[in-house]
């Protein structure tokens, strides 16, 4: 079986380039990274778009699905955010099943449109991302592309301590992550909604104690004691505290760590590429 994983036309390896090079990697069938222009004479194949704001790019999405689907292509669309929720339903009802991660909200939403409908939740190699000994240069760390107004990453700047950023335009490469996120101490995270939010798989696995609202897979991983009420920006005096406890108890700190690390091995490649393998067969 041929999957072609499609993926944003961007100019800096994001997210889901590395779930299309992860799950070529990892999957027993021949999974394809495939640009979204690269695909007109695909035959009897699932296309998988990592986000269907890929398909709205087009200027007849639903001629091309259509067309997709007479040459014998079964379509998986990921909806992953409010975004996709709100604009591209007429797109989610035309493919052949919609791919989510693990926000309830969307999976309720995706199901009232497609009858077949996937829990996928990217993955993440803790051979890769897990603790080392390396200095701590910065007290709090955030990751994700701060342009986005509903991940308010312009709140760090208020916490009072150094920190560093990894962004689009402070592009750090995926391999150079783990030394990213291990020279600090916290990842912080102050977004309204998350479909999944990669950043605290990738810091839990380095043993990192997150800070967080409550967004997409925050629940599974840290301590309900450091989840913190929506809107972040009026909550910014629990930040502080909780930031404070953990620096002066470093002990309690690297227990916590540890135990994000150990909740976020469920999400190693070889534990969610089978998820997505039995959501194609069964399409296919």
């Amino acid at each position: 079986m041929n999957i072609h994983y499609v993926t944003y036309p961007t100019s800096k390896p994001w997210c889901s380039d590395f779930t299309a090079q992860n799950l070529a990697k990892h999957s027993k069938h021949t999974v394809i990274p495939t640009h979204p222009h690269n695909f007109t004479e695909i035959k009897n194949s699932i296309i998988h778009y990592h986000n269907v704001q890929i398909l709205n790019r087009y200027l007849k999405p639903l001629r091309l699905i259509s067309k997709l689907q007479q040459q014998g292509n079964q379509i998986i669309a990921g909806l992953r955010g409010e975004k996709g929720k709100q604009r591209y339903d007429h797109i989610l009802k035309a493919v052949n099943g919609i791919s989510v991660g693990i926000d309830p909200t969307l999976y309720t939403h995706a199901s009232q449109l497609n009858q077949n409908v996937y829990k996928l939740p990217p993955g993440e190699n803790p051979e890769h991302f897990k603790p080392t000994e390396t200095p701590k240069q910065y007290t709090l760390c955030w990751a994700g592309r701060d342009h986005k107004h509903f991940k308010h990453s312009d709140l760090i700047n208020k916490l009072g301590h150094t920190y560093r950023k990894a962004t689009y335009n402070n592009y750090i490469p995926h391999d150079e992550l783990p030394a990213f996120y291990n020279s600090t101490q916290i990842l912080v995270g102050f977004s309204d909604y998350e479909g999944f939010w990669r950043p605290c798989i990738e810091a839990a696995m380095c043993g990192l104690p997150i800070i967080s609202t409550k967004v997409g897979i925050v629940p599974e991983i840290i301590n309900k004691k450091h989840i913190i009420p929506f809107p972040a920006e009026n909550n910014l005096t629990q930040y502080r505290e909780l930031i404070q406890n953990l620096l002066d108890n470093p002990q309690q700190a690297k227990k916590i760590g540890l135990e994000n690390r150990q909740k976020a091995l469920q999400y190693s490649w070889e534990k969610v590429t089978p998820l997505h393998e039995k959501a194609w067969e069964a399409l296919f």
